[in-house]
């Protein structure tokens, strides 16, 4: 992916998982936190596993945000030359987590709550005298935005959404953002509720926000494939090293099957990535060819050999 896929067109995904881990059985179940990178093809609509890391932070010397932010930062170098942009949900749209992320290069596209204090920024004449300039506009509020700040930059062909965006300043965040406000619309036109979009990148346009967090979600498939196609709950192991292995090497293995089985079909032919239709396909297969050989061997004791492939099409109807 990082030599195919352009910078505007991939973006890395960072979200946190749990995944089960049984040390004895008379124990019961563990679950073990950790938080993984993921990039996101977005021609493609799919996400590749990079790195996933086991939560291990000093409560005492460190913030939860401030190592969820490391996680990042430290693999900067290597994350660079796909994509500086970095997808995570409403949970990291806080302090230090943020600032962490720009004095390194990058940028965050993320959801923001709705309690969030935003501003519009000021735009009018400068006052003559003394004094510092006038910087803001008073308080945004999202189901009445100023037109005059606002300007529509994606809406639904059903009429169901529209979105908006507009420069502002975000208080708690100390910047200025690319703020994307989408109103759920009913049979009326009315606003029903209300989503808000941010990037700190104020030179993406509000419909490339959207779209940025929206593909966000792909890592989510990844952890649920991995759960339950590719053993990630299946380890007793004990460890950080062997846990480390096991956690990686589970996720590894769907995007292996992705690459192999599914990036291969051409865009306008690929439906949906099934982690169950490659299994299925592959296990039929498997038994299929083990019928074959024993029939094979039975057959050559009482008739000689047979061809290698004696019944070429029967797969297709397993």
């Amino acid at each position: 992916m990082g030599g195919k896929c352009k910078e505007s067109e991939c973006v890395h995904s960072f979200s946190i998982s749990h995944y089960a881990k049984c040390l004895n059985p008379s124990y019961g179940w563990n679950t073990i936190e950790f938080s993984g990178l993921a990039a996101i093809d977005l021609e493609d609509k799919t996400a590749l596993h990079l790195e996933a890391v086991q939560t291990l932070r000093d409560s005492e010397n460190e913030s939860l945000l401030a190592y969820y932010a490391r996680q990042i930062t430290s693999r900067s170098e290597k994350l660079k030359k796909i994509s500086s942009l970095i997808a995570a949900d409403a949970f990291f749209a806080r302090e230090p987590f943020v600032t962490a992320l720009v004095e390194q290069d990058f940028h965050l596209v993320t959801r923001l709550r709705k309690d969030l204090f935003m501003r519009y920024l000021y735009h009018g004449p400068k006052r003559k005298g003394r004094g510092r300039p006038k910087q803001y506009d008073g308080r945004i509020d999202p189901k009445n935005l100023r037109h005059d700040q606002f300007s529509v930059c994606a809406e639904s062909e059903d009429g169901s959404w529209i979105a908006y965006e507009a420069i502002v300043n975000i208080r708690s965040w100390k910047r200025r953002v690319r703020l994307v406000v989408e109103h759920a619309l009913d049979e009326n036109g009315n606003i029903k509720s209300y989503k808000l979009y941010a990037c700190t990148d104020t030179e993406m346009t509000g419909a490339q926000v959207k779209r940025a967090y929206n593909y966000r979600f792909q890592i989510e498939f990844l952890y649920r494939d991995a759960k339950q196609f590719a053993g990630l709950n299946h380890c007793q192991a004990r460890t950080k090293e062997k846990l480390h292995f096991h956690l990686n090497t589970a996720l590894t293995v769907v995007s292996l099957a992705k690459v192999a089985f599914h990036l291969t079909i051409p865009l306008e032919q690929r439906k949906a990535f099934s982690m169950a239709d490659i299994k299925n396909t592959h296990a039929n297969e498997l038994f299929f060819n083990r019928i074959i050989s024993l029939r094979q061997s039975q057959e050559t004791k009482l008739r000689g050999p047979l061809p290698d492939n004696p019944y070429p099409n029967l797969l297709f109807y397993v």
